[in-house]
């Protein structure tokens, strides 16, 4: 299935910098210098990138600051299981090529009005807390921040984290001979504290785990992949899905996505990753029970279930009302 991202931008590659082992930032311009599309610290990039005859778009969050919209700065890591991806940027980008990128959007967005914050940084998922800590530090907001990284070499952007934020702790794994103690550090916060992380899915679950036992009601992440769920059938049911703005009903066959019965049916619909991570495909629910399956709503947005990720979730029962 080809990916339809919303707004799109063509930008010209202005530089490529080593960051860390294994991880480049890329800055991306307007070639005519004119101001770029604002974003909130937490925002991500959809980047097209022209990988074979069908191009592979790839999330990357924003770390350049948001006030600054001549540019934006993209951290991207060599993955080790890369299917193209990120193997292309680190091997093929140059500067003076041209990207298809979407206007910014925002799943992981820094509250402004939190006693104090604290980020919490495994890897590459230190990106999008990178333009949070410039933002808090202009704002003069208290934070504290963990970063862990496999080794000393691979921590990219810590000499700027370090100058944004005095009270950083850098672990390092392969010095210290195991992960960090992420309990023992949410337990040692203030109440009330805003606290964001990003990483790999195991440090993402330790870290919600720790926020719960510690109290810190407060807790956000953004993950690189959906997690993975016990609850879902090994065949999905077929359902039916009334769309009150097109005054039409879709039927979905088991095993068919919802955007996909959608898209069958002829109802055009925003979508990106088809991997319930990059929020591109959030409709609003009008009625009914939704078994959610992304890597982008909040337990609280849930059990709210207001919202759905099309391409992943579907409903819990036969029917389902949305607002497309």
């Amino acid at each position: 299935m080809a990916t339809r991202m919303p707004e799109t931008l063509e930008l010209l590659v202005r530089g490529l910098v080593w960051e860390a082992d294994g991880v480049l930032s890329v800055e991306l311009r307007r070639p005519d210098g004119a101001p770029l599309p604002a974003f909130e610290a937490g925002a991500h990039l959809a980047v097209d990138l022209p990988v074979g005859p069908v191009p592979l778009v790839r999330h990357y969050s924003i770390c350049s600051h948001p006030r600054d919209r001549t540019r934006y700065v993209i951290g991207v890591g060599l993955d080790r299981a890369s299917r193209g991806g990120s193997r292309w940027v680190h091997e093929r980008l140059r500067p003076g090529q041209r990207l298809t990128v979407s206007e910014p959007r925002n799943n992981f967005r820094l509250r402004d009005d939190a006693p104090a914050y604290a980020l919490v940084a495994g890897g590459i998922g230190v990106t999008p807390l990178l333009a949070m800590a410039r933002q808090l530090a202009a704002e003069d907001k208290p934070v504290r921040m963990l970063y862990a990284a496999r080794t000393r070499r691979a921590a990219a952007f810590l000499a700027c984290l370090q100058a944004l934020v005095p009270d950083l702790e850098l672990h390092v794994d392969d010095e210290a001979g195991r992960p960090p103690d992420l309990a023992a550090w949410l337990r040692a916060l203030p109440t009330g504290t805003a606290c964001y992380a990003c990483g790999p899915a195991p440090m993402l679950d330790r870290f919600l785990a720790g926020c719960a036992a510690a109290g810190l009601t407060d807790s956000h992440v953004e993950r690189f992949v959906a997690p993975a769920t016990t609850a879902a059938p090994a065949v999905d049911a077929a359902c039916i899905v009334t769309c009150a703005r097109s005054r039409r009903e879709v039927a979905v066959p088991p095993g068919t996505s919802v955007l996909q019965a959608l898209l069958d049916a002829g109802i055009d619909h925003p979508f990106s990753c088809q991997e319930g991570v990059c929020g591109t495909c959030e409709t609003r629910v009008i009625d009914g029970e939704v078994e959610h399956r992304d890597g982008v709503l909040s337990e609280a947005e849930r059990r709210r279930g207001a919202v759905m990720m099309v391409c992943v979730s579907r409903p819990r029962g036969p029917r389902l009302t949305l607002d497309v």
